[in-house]
């Protein structure tokens, strides 16, 4: 998903993370039942309580009016993230959208994108990986005309300081303007670049389930293809892309005299669709289908939910690979009523978790497959309160998942839970909203790496429903790779460090063994013989946990010891001055080092004194002769070293 994924799929629509969001409009069946709990009531709550935290929730609609249905998308890293919602005032609704570059810390003011003139319902919101792309679908009612009418406005996040659309395009009417038109809904490819709308038009035997794309950022449109002609009542249409935007997925409910749900796919960037199957059964009403797509695309799984009686609704699912779809497998609890489901998944496809409120048990509930096999319900919230409109979210493989919904009862609030196994245990419920006599429409986008989670809710400030945002933040572990230093010599000088950390902040030195080593910066300086304790630290920050320190020792030696000196020893001693005119042996015969090394002799002065002498050097001695100048020069006397003796080098001056 992107951006407004919901997580693994490539969910375009405002909803979910992962890397698209998407969002949903739903279709709420409320029955009150009894608040009885069943015997043997499930219980996978509660397993720890939540380490991150909900941020104090902001206002991002304007006062005066009424902010309902607010969707939300967010970038992989949870930094760019995009709200739009419906904004009623009297007769007057508008599609208004809002955009945070700070993780939610701040919003922007609200810009109104639908045209003068029309009324907006069905909202749908789809974003790009970066969240700097944003696809809005809506629903028009022009008031000229009376007629209902598809436009899509796309947000380019470059443009967002330019007034006043800041950075919304002029909305494309993508529907037939005679025709009746309703249930929108929007996908995109990961970089934004692929659009798909669906929608269905027309009534009666005229009824269409209609697609159309972009390749240009919603720039412009492909003309319509027609993925169903149901000549049914269709409603609830959901579209899902995968990364590329090549592979699509469309599930929507058609009604006769039975709802069912079915479901077609595109392998060609929307141009073809499959022939619709039908995913739920023909002699029982089936309602508020949803489904997710794998990011490339190989995978959908749909979700939906089943009514068997007045009492007893059951969540079904069904998977295609790119063919025929699954016969539908129940994943709730037979005999109770469960309503309103919403899924996610990875985006590779390997664990898939949905969520829907519970009315018998008054609780949200999940279930999560690993590969294909799904697991039996677990418990999501605490019991007590009827729980309405589960949203979930995931991070990219699936997991790390977060749900949001809407409490009732006395104290009615928006309430979360998170899961780090996929769904199969959650933690403690959190309350994201402050408590409010209304309050609802919860949805919820994820970061890439499910640390990061983001809701957009309505609720009322007891004169209009204002549109809330929260961001989750849960700090996330790091670790610390630090190589093991080399052995150290006491004379060796400062020696360079070199650690990293996994979340890519900077590593700090320190030393535990101060007798030995010294650390400055980076910098380790021997300082003693002995074990030299380093320790490597990464002290964290919002974004990430403190990493585990991780200590080396390093072994500091004092060098090679020490070795003895040569001496010059020669049976004859050379003389101390040179004849002012004659020859001087300068380096007998024989002569050799107390190590027993040869020695050698080099000769040097300045170039006056050096024309007047002649080094000579023959049978294994040197000598120098002079011509009654007065000279001056310097005789080096040079051997190597040995394993027991250092090298040797003596200086001596000579003179006439």
């Amino acid at each position: 998903m992107f951006s407004g994924q919901r997580n693994s799929e490539w969910h375009s629509r405002a909803r979910r993370p992962v890397t698209l969001t998407r969002v949903k409009t739903r279709r709420i069946v409320i029955a009150l039942t009894s608040a009885g709990l069943v015997a043997g009531a499930l219980t996978s709550l509660g397993a720890a309580q939540a380490a991150g935290t909900w941020s104090t929730p902001i206002v991002i609609s304007p006062a005066g009016q009424d902010g309902t249905s607010p969707r939300v998308t967010s970038s992989t890293d949870g930094r760019n993230l995009v709200s739009a919602w419906t904004a009623q005032s009297g007769l007057d609704s508008r599609a208004v959208a809002a955009f945070s570059t700070d993780h939610g810390a701040s919003w922007s003011d609200g810009t109104t994108i639908n045209p003068p003139g029309s009324a907006a319902s069905s909202l749908q919101l789809a974003g790009s990986q970066d969240g700097r792309r944003q696809h809005a679908v809506w629903r028009d009612f022009d008031t000229a005309d009376s007629s209902t009418r598809i436009r899509v406005a796309s947000f380019n996040l470059d443009n967002k300081d330019v007034l006043p659309a800041r950075g919304w395009s002029d909305p494309v009417l993508i529907s037939d303007p005679a025709i009746r038109a309703q249930d929108p809904d929007v996908a995109t490819s990961a970089d934004g670049r692929r659009v798909t709308v669906a929608f269905h038009q027309g009534t009666g035997a005229d009824d269409r389930v209609l697609v159309r794309t972009s390749d240009d950022f919603g720039a412009t449109f492909s003309p319509a293809v027609t993925v169903a002609a149901s000549g049914a009542d269709t409603s609830s249409i959901h579209v899902v892309s995968s990364s590329d935007g090549s592979r699509l997925a469309a599930v929507w409910e058609d009604r006769t005299a039975v709802s069912v749900i079915r479901a077609s796919l595109s392998r060609d960037f929307g141009t073809s669709w499959t022939v619709p199957q039908s995913l739920s059964r023909a002699d029982q009403d089936s309602f508020n289908p949803d489904v997710f797509i794998t990011s490339d695309g190989s995978r959908m799984v749909a979700v939906w939910q089943r009514s068997v009686s007045g009492t007893e609704r059951l969540i079904e699912e069904s998977a295609s690979t790119g063919g025929a779809w699954d016969a539908a497998e129940v994943v709730s609890t037979p005999g109770q009523s469960s309503i309103n489901p919403d899924i996610t998944g990875a985006a590779n496809g390997s664990t898939s978790t949905v969520v829907w409120a519970n009315e018998t048990l008054r609780q949200v509930q999940a279930s999560h497959a690993t590969g294909t096999t799904w697991s039996g319900p677990v418990n999501v919230s605490e019991a007590g309160s009827q729980v309405f409109q589960p949203a979930v979210a995931a991070s990219v493989d699936g997991s790390r998942v977060s749900a949001v919904w809407q409490r009732a009862g006395t104290s009615r609030q928006i309430i979360s839970n998170d899961s780090s196994d996929a769904g199969a245990t959650w933690n403690t419920d959190v309350a994201v909203s402050a408590a409010s006599t209304t309050v609802g429409n919860p949805d919820l986008a994820a970061a890439s790496n499910g640390f990061r989670f983001a809701a957009t809710y309505s609720r009322s400030d007891g004169s209009n429903n204002r549109v809330e945002a929260s961001s989750f933040l849960e700090a996330q572990p790091q670790s610390i790779d630090f190589a093991q230093p080399a052995a150290l010599v006491l004379a060796g000088g400062a020696k360079t460090l070199t650690a990293t950390a996994t979340s890519g902040l900077p590593v700090s030195f320190a030393t535990s063994t101060p007798g030995v080593c010294t650390v400055a910066g980076d910098q380790v300086t021997p300082v003693g013989v002995g074990s030299c304790a380093i320790v490597a630290r990464q002290s964290g920050n919002q974004e990430f946990q403190p990493a585990p320190e991780v200590t080396r020792i390093v072994t500091i030696t004092g060098g090679p010891a020490a070795r003895k000196p040569q001496r010059l020893q020669c049976a004859q001693t050379p003389p101390r001055k040179l004849k002012r005119q004659g020859t001087v042996t300068v380096l007998p015969r024989g002569c050799r080092t107390t190590a027993g090394q040869k020695v050698s002799v080099t000769v040097t002065g300045k170039r006056k004194d050096l024309r007047n002498i002649q080094v000579v050097k023959r049978g294994g001695k040197t000598a120098i002769r002079t011509f009654g100048k007065r000279v001056r020069v310097t005789v080096t006397y040079r051997a190597p070293a040995t394993s027991g003796f250092a090298k040797f080098k003596k200086v001596r001056t000579y003179r006439t």
